[in-house]
């Protein structure tokens, strides 16, 4: 068994099914997209993010050895972009993804 097989009921309390009359004017549709909220997450994620935010302070992240060849593999594959890994500067995990948007060709945003 995954977690892929476990029912999670969300409730009215989520966008999904708390919000039909305000997005399609009914409550009498039944939202038939998927999200990944709909799945529990992985055990491992959940230890790993439980690691995370048990430490007292949530400053900023090391440069990690492998993160550079991550992110230039990831575009690599993603945009057939080539990024040099020694273009990449040094982002908080706040802002990763602000740092790296510059990277995507104009014609994937």
């Amino acid at each position: 068994m995954s977690e892929f097989d476990d029912v999670i009921l969300r409730g009215i309390q989520s966008r999904k099914y708390g919000q039909l009359v305000e997005m399609f004017g009914t409550n009498d549709v039944l939202p038939l997209w998927i999200a990944d909220m709909e799945f529990a997450t992985p055990a491992p994620i959940r230890l790993a993010m439980q690691h995370v935010v048990a430490q007292p302070i949530q400053g900023y992240d090391l440069q990690y050895p492998q993160w550079e060849f991550s992110i230039s593999d990831w575009y690599q594959s993603q945009y057939a972009v080539n990024i040099d890994q020694r273009w990449l500067p040094l982002c908080s995990r706040r802002n990763k993804g602000d740092c790296f948007s510059h990277f995507i060709p104009d014609q994937t945003r």
